[in-house]
């Protein structure tokens, strides 16, 4: 459970937020193994790409997302040269949205989030961007509301599973409603999906509307796990599948 020097000295936009990078980590690491779940959200500031910015954290999860997405690469990848419309399914906190907007600094971003308190902590951080819309929806078969479990790891929260309980009410809505309302005509020219499960909502409706699709797939626990079903959503959209070293994440391109 050794504190990640390299984590704190990235990520801290200087010394004094280095040393609390690291006092969280050890904090959360502990927490997470005594079992304890999520803390109240905490400030660290960070530098995350060329910006700095004053970042809510409460568990684990959210130092390994930001390291995955600003360290790692995670979405590095084959992403288009010009985007005008982004649509960010599983916003969580905001990392991959802020990471957006350092790639595409006129970009009109959508950021989809159901999770309640993750939601918070994503208006906060997104709170100066203006080209910026937040929806706090779940991406389900049908409209409505739907049933929610809230994880300890707030990356992993997702809609409920047989069997589940604790479940709390969200409001709902399909991939082709999501797509009239954010796009009308245009083109989604990013797609990201990280929906802990529900992605088989958006592989199994048309995607004539994307030009650029990365997405994280889930088996039936929730875990990362590679599926066939992108590569015939990608032969059945004309679209070609590209791979990275990342498990389970597969961007789909319209030549």
């Amino acid at each position: 459970m050794r504190p990640r020097l390299p984590l704190a000295w990235h990520l801290g936009r200087d010394y004094p937020a280095r040393i609390r990078i690291l006092a969280l980590d050890l904090v959360f690491r502990v927490r997470r193994r005594l079992g304890l779940g999520p803390a109240r959200p905490r400030r660290a500031r960070l530098k995350l790409g060329e910006q700095s910015i004053d970042w809510w954290v409460a568990d684990w999860s959210d130092l390994k997302l930001l390291i995955s997405v600003f360290l790692k690469g995670e979405y590095d990848g084959p992403l288009p040269a010009k985007a005008d419309l982004i649509v960010d399914l599983g916003a969580h906190v905001g990392a991959s949205v802020v990471y957006w907007r350092q790639r595409y600094p006129e970009a009109e971003i959508v950021a989809v989030e159901p999770d309640p308190e993750s939601f918070k902590r994503l208006q906060r951080h997104t709170a100066g961007d203006r080209r910026v819309r937040l929806i706090q929806a779940a991406v389900a078969e049908h409209p409505g509301t739907v049933r929610f479990i809230r994880s300890d790891l707030g990356w992993s929260s997702h809609l409920a599973r047989e069997g589940e309980d604790d479940a709390v009410d969200v409001p709902a809505i399909t991939f082709p409603e999501l797509v009239q309302d954010v796009a009308g005509d245009r083109t989604i020219d990013l797609l990201k999906v990280d929906i802990e499960g529900a992605e088989a909502y958006v592989l199994a409706s048309a995607l004539s509307a994307v030009s650029t699709m990365v997405i994280e797939s889930h088996d039936s626990s929730g875990e990362p796990a590679e599926d066939a079903s992108v590569a015939d959503v990608a032969a059945r959209e004309g679209m070609r599948q590209v791979r990275t070293d990342w498990k389970a994440v597969s961007w789909l391109v319209r030549d």
